[in-house]
């Protein structure tokens, strides 16, 4: 909570040292000064964003924090895109909004034939028309080797990406956040599992506003100095974390995976697979002494690759992968008069808190001389 006091300390510092400097925003009306201020719109929306991304954060409104920190990127990204690439940036975004044109035409008072020309000609524009897309091209621009991500694209995938099926959206998958299906019933959770540690989104949100920051000043020709200190600030080296945990986690079992199933709990002493619990347990609690991983909040994949005999047919991949991650997740509080005793410490192995954070799943069966399989836990946006 120290450090996350810190990171919101020096975003707020941010903000004031942005909106400090709003009067020099100014340029005189006409296509030019379009393409200049638009970038400057952008840092003052984000700034704001940041502001009630980091009042969220202070009270734990984790859902209200990702909803605001979705925007945030959005806008910072497009602000970007302005400054990369000028007029052609600009004349591509009002394509795909021209009712934009229309009521910005009508402000400066041109004929209804002019405005409809405008809108005419830049239909059909070619450019990129996704925001993961915009966020590749903004990393080009900033020099980011080709296949490399840079600050744009890890905050789209951090940020943007998973939050907007399952947070920004009211569907099944964000309402499935709700539901525990434990011990075959279905039950409703007051609160849904945290998609992304506070302090970290933060961060990572004005890391993003910051590098759009030095990019306007620089265009409006205003010192960069404190934007610079305010960055050293944010960075991960000056926040003073314990060592991390690692974001990839993998490991080897010498035995089928558990198959989940309706009738026991995976969990108990006498369900028939309670011989690969124990496999997979202390294979996982061997790879995360091994590595230092620790039990994670955030989104994460689950990767999955059985061997098989070509005589033994495995089960259901859907039970193997049921059962994979029911074990792996937080035992702490077990269901309803499970005994875990049998488990031992095993019982403290937590990869992550709830298998409902699972959001992208792989399986894949291939031969070989005898059963085993290999798990790959991994955090996604990291």
């Amino acid at each position: 909570m120290q450090k996350d006091g810190r990171v919101f300390q020096a975003g707020e510092d941010l903000i004031e040292e942005i909106t400090s400097h709003a009067e020099a925003f100014a340029v005189e009306a006409s296509l030019e000064g379009a393409v200049r201020i638009a970038p400057a719109a952008a840092l003052m929306r984000s700034a704001h964003l940041l502001d009630e991304a980091i009042a969220c954060a202070r009270v734990g409104a984790a859902e209200a924090l990702c909803l605001a920190i979705r925007s945030l990127v959005e806008t910072t990204l497009y602000g970007h895109y302005l400054l990369a690439e000028g007029l052609d940036a600009l004349q591509r975004m009002a394509a795909e909004q021209a009712d934009q044109i229309q009521r910005i035409g009508r402000r400066l008072d041109s004929s209804q034939e002019k405005i409809t020309q405008a809108v005419e000609g830049l239909v059909g524009l070619p450019g990129p028309h996704t925001l993961a897309t915009i966020a590749e091209r903004v990393d080009r621009a900033a020099g980011v080797p080709e296949g490399v991500k840079g600050l744009a694209q890890q905050g789209y995938d951090t940020l943007y990406g998973p939050l907007s099926n399952l947070v920004a959206h009211g569907g099944l998958g964000v309402l499935n956040d709700y539901v525990n299906d434990e011990d075959s019933h279905l039950r409703v959770d007051v609160r849904a599992v945290p998609l992304i540690d506070p302090g970290e989104a933060v961060a990572l949100a004005a890391g993003l506003v910051g590098s759009l920051a030095m990019r306007v000043f620089t265009a409006f020709n205003l010192d960069t100095a404190r934007l610079e200190t305010l960055a050293e600030d944010l960075s991960p080296a000056d926040q003073s974390t314990p060592a991390k945990t690692p974001s990839d986690l993998s490991f080897a079992v010498d035995s089928w995976p558990p198959a989940k199933s309706e009738a026991l709990s995976m969990l108990g002493p006498n369900h028939p697979h309670a011989p690969r619990v124990h496999s997979l347990l202390k294979a996982a609690q061997a790879a995360m002494q091994q590595t230092g991983w620790t039990s994670v909040e955030l989104p994460v994949g689950l990767d999955v690759v059985v061997s098989a005999p070509p005589d033994k047919d495995p089960w259901d991949a859907t039970n193997y992968l049921g059962g994979i991650a029911d074990v792996l997740q937080d035992k702490s509080r077990p269901l309803r008069g499970l005994d875990l005793t049998h488990l031992g410490e095993l019982r403290q192995v937590a990869v992550y808190r709830n298998d409902r954070q699972i959001r992208v799943v792989r399986y894949r069966h291939e031969l070989g001389q005898k059963a085993c399989y290999i798990v790959r836990i991994h955090v996604l946006g990291r």
